[in-house]
């Protein structure tokens, strides 16, 4: 499993979905809400983990994911699939991030050297900025340890 160095350690014990899992579920255009992650046993949600972090297909993916919401949470959950954007994969950061990194004093060029899970971490960190403003500099710290 991996996590992002500023993660929490309930976020490590599985209690709430790391942001691995969430760009995972984000890439294949699926969502999960917090109450059925919970309701997943333990080593359901270390599964997911595992497989956030593989290569197998996206549809894959979401059919091991149905099967095992359908299997365990009550009333058996039904997936939501939609088309969500992929920032996180363009070569350049959206220009809010490169605003926030300015900010920050550290050059948006950075981003074509940062690895998919931190570029993800910091869009979600920045998009949930307003009720976690401790977040994206977490991040930014944890990236560029210098900064801090």
């Amino acid at each position: 499993m991996r996590f992002l160095s500023h993660e929490d350690p309930e976020t490590r014990a599985l209690v709430y979905i790391p942001l691995v899992v969430r760009r995972r579920l984000d890439e294949c255009g699926v969502r999960v809400s917090l109450s059925q992650w919970q309701q997943l046993p333990l080593a359901l949600r270390g599964a997911v983990a595992l497989m956030a972090t593989g290569t197998d297909a996206p549809d894959v993916f979401r059919a091991a994911l149905a099967w095992m919401l359908t299997a365990t949470v009550a009333p058996p959950a039904m997936l939501e699939v939609r088309v969500v954007p992929t920032p996180w994969q363009d070569p350049i950061p959206p220009s809010s991030l490169a605003d926030a990194l300015r900010e920050a004093g550290i050059n948006p060029d950075v981003w074509g050297t940062m690895d998919t899970d931190t570029r993800f971490g910091l869009l979600h960190a920045l998009k949930h900025r307003a009720r976690h403003p401790d977040d994206f500099l977490a991040i930014l710290r944890a990236v560029y340890p210098q900064r801090s």
